[in-house]
């Protein structure tokens, strides 16, 4: 994933974790977006998400949940933790750039941050 983004935002600071407990450490302050896989070690990417959205920290302006899972259930589950886009595996890397570009228009470049969780 951080391949993917490399060169997506010209002041984009792009932290990876393994898993769900080290993106909790690594979180800081918050991010501006968050991209998670359904599936991880520790946690799931909706376990991760809600845990952020309860900590006192900026929350991001964009959470994408990538998954190879589709089904209604997660869907519902994935809007009522307020994910922004829901994508299925495989993921076109122009559309993760463009989301995340999208994303980040309008704030502050020197403060861009990106977390991926894989």
């Amino acid at each position: 994933m951080a391949r993917i983004l490399e060169g997506t935002h010209t002041s984009v600071e792009i932290l990876t974790a393994l898993n769900g407990q080290e993106a909790l450490a690594i979180v800081g302050e918050g991010v501006d977006v968050l991209i998670v896989d359904y599936l991880m070690p520790d946690m799931t990417g909706l376990e991760l998400i809600e845990r952020l959205r309860a900590l006192p920290i900026r929350q991001p302006a964009r959470t994408i949940l990538i998954s190879a899972h589709h089904s209604k259930d997660l869907v519902e589950l994935s809007r009522r933790v307020q994910v922004d886009d829901y994508l299925i595996k495989p993921v076109d890397p122009k559309q993760i750039r463009g989301l995340v570009e999208d994303a980040l228009h309008g704030l502050s470049p020197a403060s861009s941050s990106v977390r991926s969780s894989i």
